[in-house]
């Protein structure tokens, strides 16, 4: 499957609030991802994701992934 749509959960929410990331939406996406044992994360906004312990893509750099 090339991609999903995850759940969050409330276990999600509370692992977040101690992360590292500034921004909390973000840790909580974060936090879902690894939960759902996902590969990465693609989103634009890559700069918030710094700290992040999943592999975050931007579009064009994951779409080159499979040229």
């Amino acid at each position: 499957m090339l991609f999903d749509l995850l759940d969050t959960a409330g276990i999600d929410c509370r692992k977040a609030i101690s992360s590292e990331m500034a921004d909390f939406e973000d840790a909580v996406m974060v936090e879902t991802a690894l939960r759902c044992g996902m590969d990465c994360i693609i989103t634009r906004n890559v700069i918030d994701y710094e700290k992040s312990q999943i592999e975050i893509y931007q579009p064009d750099e994951f779409l080159e992934l499979f040229h």
